[in-house]
């Protein structure tokens, strides 16, 4: 658990920092933002893979350093106010932030027991989303160069406690060899990244579905639905160590009937619907480790988090267009989400 500890807290230190970052940089220069924070994650999710190859020839405790120096060099970038600049380092960060959640994980299903996982992840979902909220909440009270300025040395620390894990999540099979990919492409990863998929629909429903049927409760929402809730997953990685994976179906479960009830109290089911999800992640993310052999758990995690990560901004958009029947779309996933994690459990 010393593992976990260290992570834990570059974890909170990094998060604190950047989220303070992420929430100031809008309202400085809001066109500007938008333009960099969207090829931030682009890029973010384009890299997921081959984030998963580096980590599957070096040591993720190695390469999770590269994380905190490239969300330094975005913040420190900004206090530039050059648009280049910005443009620039927002395609550093994107990479390296895909390097170092990919390590962060690794290192987990390769130094944490394997019962313990789900609390790990639960833990590490905890102290970003707190890290997250009380971030912005404490640092937007000062001048906005202030905040560039403190977030950037946060950063800095957050590499700190991932200097004695240099080494750390090594295996002796760090090879890229094309056979070891094709191997990992098995038809269980296949169904658990549709599962991905449709259980990425949380974040789309926060952000283009819930302005739909609620437009003057979307801040309150935001702190009594969505962020106090998200600090469930700790029970929910206790739940899955203790009981195993048939908390994903059922919280799944739950989730669809939240979501189903939205309209007749948003901010109520919005609760029980973040809470659900926020249960079932950490059980789901652990349960990646018992389908796909360690070794190839650093690709399995950059395929999962490409086809995640698509389908937040696939499904943000999909929102968009369909309106009316995006309840009914949005439904249809859960339902196939269910389905797709009941198989994945009982073969």
């Amino acid at each position: 658990m010393r593992v976990l500890a260290f992570l834990l807290i570059s974890v909170f230190l990094l998060m604190f920092g950047y989220n303070a970052v992420e929430a100031a940089y809008p309202l400085h220069a809001y066109n500007q933002a938008t333009k960099i924070l969207s090829i931030l994650y682009l890029v973010l999710t384009l890299s997921s893979t081959f984030a998963g190859f580096l980590a599957s020839i070096k040591p993720p405790g190695t390469l999770i350093i590269f994380g905190p120096v490239g969300y330094f060099i975005f913040t420190f970038s900004l206090l530039l106010n050059n648009f280049l600049l910005s443009l620039i380092s927002s395609i550093i960060i994107g990479f390296s932030s895909a390097i170092y959640w990919v390590c962060c994980r690794t290192i987990v299903y390769r130094e944490v027991e394997e019962h313990r996982w789900g609390f790990a992840f639960g833990l590490i979902s905890v102290a970003a989303v707190l890290a997250g909220g009380l971030g912005p909440f404490i640092l937007l009270k000062i001048s906005y160069e202030s905040l560039l300025k403190i977030s950037s040395g946060l950063c800095l620390l957050s590499i700190l406690p991932l200097l004695p894990l240099h080494g750390a999540g090594r295996t002796k099979k760090e090879t890229l060899a094309l056979s070891s990919i094709k191997n990992c492409l098995n038809r269980k990863l296949i169904l658990y990244a549709f599962a991905a998929f449709c259980f990425s629909v949380n974040l789309p429903i926060v952000i283009a579905y819930i302005p739909t049927i609620g437009k003057d409760v979307v801040g309150e929402y935001r702190l009594l639905s969505y962020a106090i809730p998200s600090t469930f997953s700790l029970l929910g990685g206790n739940l899955y160590d203790k009981f195993g994976a048939i908390i994903i179906p059922i919280s799944a479960l739950l989730a669809l009937i939240a979501f189903l009830n939205l309209p007749n109290n948003i901010i109520v089911w919005g609760f029980i619907l973040t809470a659900s999800f926020s249960v079932l992640l950490p059980g789901f993310q652990a349960f990646l480790g018992r389908i796909v052999n360690k070794d190839r758990i650093p690709i399995a995690l950059g395929f999962i988090g490409l086809i995640s990560g698509s389908g937040v901004s696939l499904n943000i958009a999909i929102i968009g267009v369909l309106l009316g029947l995006a309840r009914l779309y949005l439904a249809s996933l859960m339902i196939l989400g269910i389905v797709l994690s009941v198989y994945l459990i009982t073969k």
